[in-house]
């Protein structure tokens, strides 16, 4: 047999040492060391795709002027559907003890059935949200997402390369006209990922302009795929190979270290990285070089047969290990590194034997249906159980704090919108003959919407709830550079909201906002000179002056102000949050925690240094929440038989209504 680059046959053994890289850096990524760019890893493994298959289609092509799409997609499935099965499955099983009942072990589990219907990418996008987000870091299937995008290309390219191939075969041209289609259809979706997502709509657009898009990696998949038709092999000397394989290698490397989730992706920074793995696979196909070489050593092949495996293992346990043993500095590198036990078996004893085995009929009937059927059923198991809160007491009071939204969200009046434009659903009390109480803020606002209510009527006054989240009540400049979370609605809603507080009924006005965005460089807000600035003294010491001018805008309009110092936040890495309580957790009563308002303090006095001198100004005061949540110094997230946070930033509906009283004394002493 002929050998390719130190392989035999088709196999080159440059392109495993290559898939080695590209799964290693993403375990390194999720492992939590400093690669910042390992995520890349999938967007190398898109390319190598592309060229692997396109050069296996274009052998049969070459040598039978078709296609059999029966064997190759009866190859494919037992290349991936099996070792896929057997992870989703072990997976959705240890989610029921390991992961949250409070809406993880719901996401993971229509994650799981996603990912056996070759549509895990969909289910990400539509049920966990952005890739970097911090409820995607507990779904510990999250990174099948790719692998239903490889699928999904594996569905449709072989066939535009068979029609184009099939529709000029008879004159001559079959593989030009392959190619051209593939170079077409590359251009097309590269052109539609350098597009500004914004000059984009469409149904499905949302989708399909997303991270998880298989639209916007097409042209990935298509770099590598145009590949395979070049005549040309390879550099034919040393040097040659070089002079192409080391710089493209080096363009890799640098997107690895120097590129992260700052970056928006895909993106024409995602042209860089493609570039790069397109230099390294053609330097190689020669034989020659030293970057061909240094992908060609054993090691380095080993892992590559492993990647598919190390792939599906690696990042689960990175989760379940975080849900076991907390977010320690060793923890996630340490689990990264013990899934290589569990990759080995399954390419030892599951991928290594249905590659070679043969299968047709009904064996490959069953096949299928096991592969398949058990991971649906054990996700319908996991789904159900979730909705029943396990028939556990400890599950079903935590959900009681964490799963209903506050009243201001039910209502619709979070939706930025001015006090005079909310729905009418937004006003309680609308009767009452006391003086109004409009509440305004940020979800630190709605969040007490339930405790102002509650102190509405024991006042006898109506209360108006209209907030935004994410977005601070304060006569200043607001820009929060996140992705997704952009545009002018939150200075619109705040200058609207002014506008009518104007000539308003005169009453009082309860401003709540979060602390966390100071020290956050995404968001900028203004500064002592009033320009925007991502500097956090600076923006503490602009919110101070904000604010000044807020509340005396609204008191020089007859209005009184109740300003409320932010709620002790829950921060670090090992935060507490209900999203990262195993089932396990609380149902051992382990889900808690505590705090002392001295710790809390060192993170959040900036903010309420800024706030307290406003309550020597007329017509204000300053309300501390905290010790009402945190009597005697103690915050705790265990109440008298209620959970007190929603999460590790909010409070739960029960807790909200306990602030009742104290609310009321605090809003009696205005009008």
């Amino acid at each position: 047999m002929a050998k390719t680059n130190g392989g035999v046959g088709n196999r080159r053994l440059d392109i495993q040492g290559l898939r080695a890289v590209a799964v290693l850096v993403v375990v390194i990524f999720h492992g939590g060391m400093p690669l910042y760019g390992g995520f890349i890893g999938v967007d190398v493994f898109f390319v190598i795709s592309g060229f692997v298959i396109t050069a296996m289609l274009l052998r049969e092509l070459d040598s039978s002027g078709r296609v059999d799409f029966k064997r190759f997609y009866i190859k494919r499935f037992k290349r991936l559907l099996p070792a896929l099965g057997v992870l989703v499955g072990v997976t959705l099983l240890a989610a029921m003890l390991l992961s949250s009942p409070m809406g993880v072990q719901q996401t993971t589990a229509l994650t799981g059935i996603g990912a056996v219907l070759l549509s895990a990418n969909l289910m990400t996008y539509q049920f966990v949200g952005g890739y970097f987000d911090a409820p995607a870091q507990t779904n510990p299937l999250l990174h099948i997402w790719s692998l239903s995008v490889e699928e999904q290309f594996y569905l449709a390219f072989p066939a535009v390369i068979a029609l184009a191939w099939a529709a000029f075969k008879l004159r001559g041209r079959g593989r030009g006209a392959a190619g051209w289609a593939v170079l077409g259809v590359t251009v097309a979706t590269l052109l539609l990922t350098l597009l500004p997502p914004t000059d984009l709509a469409f149904p499905g657009s949302g989708f399909l302009l997303s991270y998880y898009s298989p639209l916007l990696r097409v042209w990935e998949f298509g770099a590598g795929s145009l590949l395979a038709f070049l005549p040309w092999a390879g550099p034919k000397t040393t040097r040659g190979a070089n002079l192409l394989g080391i710089p493209g290698a080096a363009i890799a490397l640098a997107s690895f270290v120097f590129m992260s989730d700052a970056q928006p992706w895909p993106s024409a920074w995602t042209i860089v990285p493609v570039v790069g793995t397109v230099m390294v696979i053609l330097s190689a196909g020669g034989g020659r070089g030293a970057i061909g070489a240094a992908l060609s050593w054993q090691p380095a092949v080993k892992v590559g047969d492993w990647s598919y495996s190390l792939y599906l293992w690696h990042w689960p346990f990175v989760v379940f290990a975080i849900a076991l043993f907390g977010a320690g500095p060793l923890v996630a590198p340490l689990a990264a590194l013990a899934c290589f036990l569990p990759a080995y078996m399954s390419f030892r004893y599951l991928e290594e034997p249905l590659r070679r085995k043969k299968m047709s009929g009904r064996g490959l009937l069953v096949a299928v249906l096991v592969t398949i059927g058990v991971p649906l059923l054990i996700g319908v198991l996991l789904i159900v159980g979730t909705r029943a809160h396990w028939w556990s007491a400890k599950v079903s009071s935590l959900a009681a704090a964490v799963e209903p939204f506050h009243a201001g969200a039910q209502h619709g009046c979070d939706l930025f919108r001015s006090p005079g434009e909310v729905p009418s659903g937004c006003t309680w009390q609308p009767e009452a003959a006391g003086v109004p109480i409009y509440l305004v803020g940020d979800s630190n606002a709605d969040h007490i919407v339930e405790g102002v209510i509650g102190a509405g009527e024991e006042l006898g006054r109506r209360v108006t709830s209209a907030t935004g989240n994410a977005c601070p009540f304060v006569d200043g400049q607001f820009a929060d550079n996140r992705p997704g979370w952009g545009g002018t609605r939150c200075q619109d809603y705040v200058a609207a909201s002014l506008r009518w507080f104007d000539s308003a009924p005169a009453g009082t006005v309860v401003i709540s906002n979060s602390d966390v965005y100071f020290p956050m460089p995404e968001i900028q807000m203004s500064g002592p000179s009033g320009e925007l600035t991502d500097d956090t003294s600076e923006k503490l010491d602009g919110y101070g002056a904000a604010m000044r001018r807020t509340v005396e805008r609204l008191v020089a309009a007859g209005h009184e102000v109740l300003v409320v110092q932010t709620v002790p936040h829950w921060l670090g890495d090992d935060a507490w949050d209900p999203a990262t309580c195993s089932n396990l957790a609380v149902l051992t009563d382990r889900c808690s925690d505590t705090m002392t308002t001295t710790e809390v303090l060192q993170r959040q006095s900036g903010a309420r240094q800024q706030l307290e001198p406003l309550a020597a100004l007329p017509g204000v005061q300053v309300w501390d929440s905290w010790p009402s949540i945190c009597p005697g110094g103690t915050c705790t997230t265990q109440g008298d038989g209620f959970v007190t946070y929603r999460d590790s930033k909010h409070l739960s509906v029960p807790m909200a209504r306990t602030l009742s009283n104290d609310l009321a004394r605090a809003l009696n002493e205005t009008f």
